[in-house]
């Protein structure tokens, strides 16, 4: 034991008390980590349900399109270009 400040040191008690010290440091870090992962997860799940509502709306004006086309094959040229354009 050496003295500082002219009180005796246990280094074996300062160093078991930094190791707990650290294991709540890491304790918390993995806490952050798993909130980070959790919202990171959360939003490629939202994004992946985004991009099949996109999906299926596009099949939707696709399907509704073909359903008029049937309906009525008879579309002068002029029609289909102004279909096409709006």
């Amino acid at each position: 034991m050496n003295n500082l400040c002219g009180l005796p040191v246990d280094w074996a008690a300062t160093g078991s008390f930094l190791g707990g010290i650290g294991a709540l440091i890491a304790a918390g870090a993995a806490v952050f980590a798993s909130r980070t992962f959790k919202d990171w997860k959360r939003q490629k799940v939202a994004e992946r349900r985004m991009e099949h509502a996109e999906k299926i709306l596009a099949a939707a004006y696709r399907a509704k399109y073909n359903l008029i086309e049937l309906r009525s094959p008879i579309h002068s040229g002029m029609e289909r270009e102004s279909a096409g354009n709006s």
